[in-house]
């Protein structure tokens, strides 16, 4: 999602029991602008975020450029560890 206001209703929408219906996704791309004004505004928490963004970037620009298959491209992802085991945050 691109943070588009009028995307908001969509992922708003309950069924009956209050569930919601719909979960939100981000794109990389536009998530990656926003670590990107957070480092320029001096959010050192924030900007770590998109360097651990980056890396997964560098892994899978390596994994295509060695054309690997899917288990290779998941042994490359362990061997890297490029980002730690706590989830990416924002917000």
């Amino acid at each position: 999602m691109d943070d588009y206001v009028g995307y908001k209703a969509l992922f708003e929408a309950t069924n009956t029991e209050g569930k919601r219906l719909r979960t939100e996704v981000g794109c990389w791309a536009h998530i990656r602008r926003k670590f990107l004004r957070c480092m320029l505004n001096q959010t050192p928490d924030k900007a770590a975020e998109a360097l651990r963004i980056q890396c997964l970037y560098a892994i899978e620009r390596e994994a295509q450029e060695q054309n690997l298959s899917t288990v290779q491209r998941q042994a490359l992802r362990v061997k890297k560890r490029a980002l730690s085991s706590s989830p990416l945050r924002y917000g």
